[in-house]
C-alpha cells in the first residue's frame, strides 16, 4: 500500500499526530482513532500535511460557503478550470 496523504487545517493537531501524545489535558478525551492515525504516520503509512483554511476543499461539504468562497472551491472540486 502506497503513501496517503492526510490535508488537515489545524496545526496543533498535526503536531498531536506526529508526536503521538496529547498537547494539553484538554485532549484527554482522544480515543482509538487517534491513536490509530498516530501509528499509521510512524510506520510513514499516512504523512498529514497542513493546509490553508480557504483551500480545504473538504469545507465544502461541511461549513457554510458564501460568494467567491464557494465559487472557488466547488470548481477545484469539480476539476474546473476556468
Amino acid at each position: 500500500m502506497g503513501l496517503a496523504i492526510s490535508l488537515q487545517d489545524n496545526q496543533s493537531t498535526i503536531k498531536m499526530l506526529k508526536s503521538g501524545k496529547s498537547n494539553s489535558e484538554r485532549s484527554r478525551h482522544i480515543d482509538i482513532k487517534f491513536y490509530f492515525i498516530c501509528e499509521r504516520v510512524k510506520q510513514g503509512e499516512l504523512c498529514v500535511e497542513y493546509q490553508e483554511t480557504e483551500e480545504m476543499v473538504t469545507d465544502l461539504l461541511t461549513k457554510p460557503r458564501h460568494g467567491r468562497q464557494f465559487v472557488y472551491l466547488r470548481d477545484r472540486r469539480l476539476s474546473v478550470n476556468l
